[in-house]
């Protein structure tokens, strides 16, 4: 399989980094011991078993990534929230833009993995 990748991408004018580029499994149980899951634009893809016809397979889920969780809850902790004595509408008025930005970016996919922050 690596062959044809390997023939196929610079025949697309492509490069793969080195560093960045890796196989990962997706479908549950392997011989061979690949990651079972990556990260990207702050989302973390791994295998959730999921019901299908005919049974339960492995499929890949996509959920907020833990790096991104934590950058958000960073982003409230630099906020100080618990400091500031005001109204609460003036509070919900502060919070209201980042809390509405960070829910129609992660809520696309997986609603539940946002609700604890």
């Amino acid at each position: 399989m690596l062959g044809v990748i390997d023939q196929r991408i610079p025949a697309c004018k492509l490069t793969l980094h080195p560093d960045k580029t890796k196989i990962v499994n997706l479908r549950g149980h392997s011989e061979k011991h690949y990651a079972r899951k990556y990260d990207f634009l702050g989302f973390s893809v791994r295998p959730v078993m999921r019901e299908v016809k005919g049974g339960r397979k492995f499929l890949p889920g996509i959920f907020a990534g833990n790096n991104a969780k934590k950058a958000m809850r960073e982003k409230f902790s630099e906020l100080e929230i618990r400091k500031h004595r005001m109204p609460l509408r003036e509070l919900a008025q502060k919070l209201n833009p980042i809390i509405r930005g960070l829910i129609n970016y992660y809520h696309k996919f997986w609603q539940a993995g946002v609700h604890p922050l």
